[in-house]
């Protein structure tokens, strides 16, 4: 077979051909969907140049409807009172010609079915392209059986499968474009005939309208030319600066902007622990690159060549996937949302590919022991075996993989999800997810008697004892702090003769039958936010975040005690975030916003604190850390935590102004008696 295809060259057209369309169909049946998450804007966004000639969503986003129009509300951005995608326009730019057929067989992208279907066949096509431009970069180092051999396993053991493939993410032509990129730079490269080579300036700048990272292999590309001929690389360099002229021409046009706001370093929220960020993008259980796709650590193994440490191309790619790790790392939200594994990382594919197959040229021609050749690729046939079943099974028809990402939610906890070896996402089922949620709801209640119950306070919480015995053994296996009695009936709590107990508020007339042997008081007792700060002591600091709404229920009186602060609270609308710091006098620091996530760092004294607020458009959750701990409940409404003038912690409670003015009370404090029942 090998002779055949390396003696006709043409004969690999059709297992190219019928691999593409095998590709095509099985990106087209996964079960796995990411339409409705980022993407969901692109083809809008092309209807709309189609129909109204401009990028603005207004005519399809009339006001009546405007809140709940979209499923990604926060794909949404509002520019001199127009809506627009919040994402490059790249990938709806390069759609229209996909779009204007779709819209004539009767899609209307507006229409979450009609977008998803279309999305959904672009990004199978684009999957399907994929392939093909990659085995024509492998053809140029590889056999011909081993390149389509690799690019096949590229495809089905990487992002590209369990990401790209079921979405029409701006990544998606990011990608390609990069890849052609690539072919165009190693087709000069192994001619030597580098005439024209400035060319490659078009499909550099066109990944640039898809993904703004698109700057580094613009740059890393720039030197390869000027190695190559000076007058190439001002060339390339002349029509870069031309494109892009023309491109803040229209950015202006439309958002009186050099660059639209996608472009722009607000985007990049900093993360505090860029180290931890770049070990969890490459080695953890629910994003590492490659615990996800093992196999690509061949990329590696050029290192061992002396010949490749000289080599121009292979340490360019390598500068490209270093720039790009670190760029991610350095994000607030290194992990990518809602997603399955290395989604983020998934720029990063081109260059790795290319570390790949000069490695394997390599190695391939290296003089090696027969037994130790056959040790090699035994282990990289297995590494790639096991890249497909992670991505091309789990990744695209396991929808367990996907519900991973919640109880809890990755936004709520993402390091402590992310780096559970436990439980790792591509190893997700239904069943373990089940066994998760359980544990999460069970720590949630111990986090709650932390709070509320005096050390070694009676409990009563009713559970299933078998449930029970495994959900105690996770919690000694993590070494939670557990500093109370449990009980898990009456009898056995009366047996003790405890003469006081706590149980939680909600399950509490369920399980008590006759109240009337029972004092009962809620605990701590409810009462508003302004309470807050009318009681707290000298020295003190309290710490607010907004998580879903805070303002709809939040009390004339609340209002009243933060403006006496110094507060700028009148200004706080529905679904608004809000973060504030504050003692007992003024107002320390604050920041209310309606268009988007708000950040505050605090860093005065003793106290060092990083707040984070996102309304639920923006992403719904509220973060407040001291000294780098969470201690935010992430309730929904006000989030409030509180420390003494040396940042120690006091407590963390939240009020959930959506619904009512009150701290929530989870926990009652019960006196058995003999006398009726009463409630201080």
């Amino acid at each position: 077979m090998v002779s055949i295809m390396e003696k006709h060259p043409f004969a690999t057209l059709v297992p190219k051909f019928f691999t593409a369309l095998f590709l095509f169909l099985l990106a087209l049946s996964a079960k796995n969907d990411y339409t409705k998450g980022d993407a969901r804007l692109n083809l809008l966004t092309s209807q709309a140049i189609i129909e109204k000639g401009s990028i603005k969503l207004d005519a399809y986003l009339p006001k009546e409807v405007q809140p709940d129009a979209l499923e990604a509300k926060w794909a949404l951005y509002i520019v001199l009172g127009h809506y627009y995608n919040l994402y490059p326009p790249g990938a709806s730019l390069f759609s229209v010609p996909f779009v204007a057929v779709a819209n004539q067989l009767g899609y209307n992208m507006l229409l979450p079915q009609a977008d998803k279907e279309v999305q959904r066949f672009l990004a199978a096509l684009i999957f399907a392209l994929f392939f093909l431009v990659l085995v024509s970069i492998a053809e140029k180092y590889l056999s011909a059986v081993h390149a389509w051999g690799f690019s096949l396993v590229f495809c089905l053991g990487t992002s590209l499968a369990s990401s790209m493939a079921l979405a029409l993410w701006s990544q998606s032509y990011y990608i390609l474009f990069c890849l052609l990129a690539l072919l165009v730079l190693v087709q000069k490269e192994k001619s030597g005939n580098f005439k024209n080579a400035w060319l490659i300036a078009f499909p550099v700048f066109a990944a640039f309208l898809c993904r703004p990272v698109a700057v580094i292999p613009a740059v890393l590309i720039m030197f390869w030319l000027g190695k190559n001929g000076y007058g190439i690389a001002l060339k390339y360099i002349s029509v870069l600066v031309v494109l892009l002229g023309i491109f803040v021409f229209w950015s202006y046009q439309q958002y009186e902007l050099l660059l639209p706001i996608y472009y722009s370093s607000t985007m990049l929220l900093p993360g505090e622990k860029p180290f931890l960020a770049a070990w969890g993008l490459l080695i953890s259980p629910g994003r590492g690159l490659f615990l996800f796709s093992p196999f690509l650590l061949v990329a590696l193994g050029g290192f061992f060549f002396t010949s490749l440490r000289k080599n121009f191309l292979y340490l360019m790619c390598f500068a490209w996937f270093m720039c790009q790790l670190i760029l991610i790392a350095r994000q607030y939200d290194w992990w990518g949302g809602w997603c399955y594994g290395p989604r983020l990382m998934a720029d990063s594919l081109p260059p790795l590919f290319i570390l790949c197959i000069l490695s394997l040229e390599k190695i391939s021609g290296y003089e090696l022991r027969t037994r130790f050749r056959k040790l090699f690729f035994t282990g990289l046939g297995s590494l790639s075996l096991f890249s497909v079943y992670v991505h091309a099974w789990k990744g695209m028809q396991e929808t367990a993989v996907t519900w991973w990402n919640n109880n809890p939610n990755i936004y709520s906890a993402p390091e402590a999800k992310i780096f559970d070896f436990s439980h790792p996402q591509f190893l997700a089922t239904d069943f373990s997810n089940r066994r998760v949620k359980k544990f999460t709801e069970f720590r949630k209640k111990l986090n709650m008697i932390n709070r509320y119950v005096p050390a070694w306070g009676s409990v009563l919480f009713p559970e299933n004892p078998m449930e029970f015995k495994d959900l105690m053994w996770q919690a000694k296996k993590k070494k939670l702090n557990i500093n109370y009695h449990w009980f898990l009936d009456q009898k056995e709590l009366f047996a003790k003769g405890s003469p006081r107990f706590y149980i939680p508020e909600a399950g509490f007339w369920d399980f008590v039958g006759t109240p009337e042997k029972y004092a009962v008081r809620l605990y701590p007792g409810k009462y508003p936010l302004g309470n807050v700060v009318r009681d707290l002591c000298k020295g003190c600091i309290g710490y607010l975040a907004i998580k879903d709404d805070g303002a709809a229920s939040l009390s004339e009186f609340s209002k009243v005690a933060f403006e006496n602060l110094g507060s700028n609270i009148r200004q706080l609308k529905f679904r608004d975030s809000w973060v504030c710091v504050f003692n007992s006098d003024t107002v320390l620091a604050e920041k209310i916003t309606s268009e988007g996530k708000v950040w505050l760092t605090y860093k005065e004294g003793n106290q060092n604190a990083v707040l984070f607020s996102s309304a639920v458009e923006q992403g719904n959750f509220a973060s407040i850390k001291i000294w780098g701990e969470e201690r935010s409940v992430d309730g929904h409404g006000v989030n409030l935590v509180v420390t003494d003038s040396l940042s120690r912690f006091l407590y963390a409670t939240y009020f959930d102004t959506y619904r009512f003015d009150a701290m929530e009370t989870p926990m009652m404090e019960v006196t058995i008696l003999n006398r009726g029942y009463q409630t201080q």
